[in-house]
């Protein structure tokens, strides 16, 4: 990622260096200058504006440098430059507005019925985006949706998910676009959003090979490859939840048998609990039975519970290892509603995974919990405006 000198590439310019910053803060003008290529009377013009319109400020000294005029260093503003981020799930959909330094200024959650319908759904997307353009301190620059996926990226359209109501090919860019025809709109899957977050914000940044895992009713991922997100063919790359490990096994809506899903989501994880509290064995679990439920009481030394988050490791642990064979990623980040489980959760990971062939004292698979826990792919809803408007080379 390189700047020009030439006076007719300063959008270009300006894109890069906003990058740079978001990625390296706190920097210092002369490090962007060596990293960007970019002469330094061409990098204080365009400092020097960011300062002025409020979207970078300096925040101190850089008193590890060597030399005696110590430089100075520079940061994004807080509440500079603000999007609406929409997470649309099985469960509910989650709206905010983020700034471009990543903070959640504000957020707002609707659950989702049984019996929710697409108009429904579409009601409750478009009061969402209405009332954060309401609450936004600054001018909205755009909307980035990050949803479950299937997706079509062309079309702006939410395919067939599983487990999702039976609501299919919902065309949400063209619908938002519609009532709010002035914002720019964004779609992309929520993986792939979640690896943006990780990247601008979190713990990705600065590295340019990694990969995200998101379980909640459906398993998802996302990757950065030589720093580059995977997107596919109308952005319908990576869909590890429909890998089968069990060719044997049951048929998935998505049409195929034993998919990775199937053994590894949070619904997987609710029905061998329901399965368990009706054959009477000894638990603690009652029906109906949350995921919430059974990370408490593996905490509080359930069996039953205990063996029920080790089934679902160990099958997420073969997800994981075909990510590490196919991207060959230095990270994996593990997100979404699994969460919840925390430590427990990515101790049984690195222990699975850790025991395979792949992983070697010498090169080790360094798995971790998400820095935004559940929140990464609704904080990358919104960074997907800041990527497509500000950090994207024109």
């Amino acid at each position: 990622m390189k700047a020009s000198n030439s006076k007719s590439n300063k959008i270009q310019n300006r894109n890069v260096i906003l990058k740079m910053i978001a990625l390296n803060a706190p920097v210092s003008r002369v490090s962007l200058s060596v990293m960007s290529g970019l002469s330094k009377m061409s990098l204080t013009n365009i400092i020097n504006e960011f300062i002025d319109e409020g979207i970078v400020v300096e925040t101190g000294i850089d008193n590890s440098s060597s030399g005696k005029r110590k430089p100075i260093l520079l940061e994004l503003a807080d509440g500079a430059l603000c999007s609406v981020g929409i997470h649309i799930t099985r469960s509910y959909v989650d709206g905010c507005i983020v700034d471009i330094k990543g903070t959640i200024l504000y957020s707002i959650r609707k659950e989702l019925s049984n019996d929710i319908t697409k108009d429904k759904l579409c009601e409750i997307i478009l009061n969402l985006v209405e009332s954060l353009c309401v609450m936004s301190p600054k001018k909205i620059l755009g909307v980035g949706i990050s949803a479950v996926g299937p997706i079509d990226l062309e079309k702006g359209m939410i395919l067939n998910p599983t487990n999702f109501y039976g609501i299919k090919n919902l065309e949400i860019v063209k619908l938002i676009k519609d009532y709010y025809p002035e914002l720019p709109v964004f779609l992309n899957k929520n993986t792939n959003c979640a690896v943006l977050a990780e990247k601008y914000y979190g713990y990705g940044k600065r590295c340019d090979n990694f990969a995200y895992v998101g379980v909640s009713k459906g398993v998802g991922f996302g990757v950065v490859t030589n720093d580059q997100l995977v997107i596919g063919d109308k952005g319908l790359a990576c869909e590890i939840g429909h890998i089968s490990v069990d060719l044997n096994g049951p048929l998935c809506s998505c049409g195929n048998h034993g998919c990775l899903e199937l053994y590894s989501s949070l619904l997987a994880a609710i029905s061998w609990g329901e399965e368990a509290v009706a054959s009477g064995e000894k638990t603690s679990l009652v029906s109906p039975v949350s995921y919430y439920e059974i990370v408490k009481a593996a905490r509080n030394d359930d069996k039953v519970a205990n063996d029920i988050l080790d089934k679902q490791c160990k099958y997420l642990a073969v997800g994981i290892v075909n990510v590490v064979n196919a991207f060959n990623p230095s990270k994996v980040i593990i997100g979404n509603d699994i969460a919840i489980g925390g430590d427990i959760i990515i101790e049984r990971l690195k222990k699975f995974v850790g025991n395979t062939p792949i992983a070697t004292k010498d090169k080790p698979i360094d798995i971790l919990l998400s820095k935004f826990y559940d929140k990464a792919p609704l904080l990358g809803g919104a960074a997907f405006v800041f990527e497509n408007l500000y950090f994207t080379e024109q």
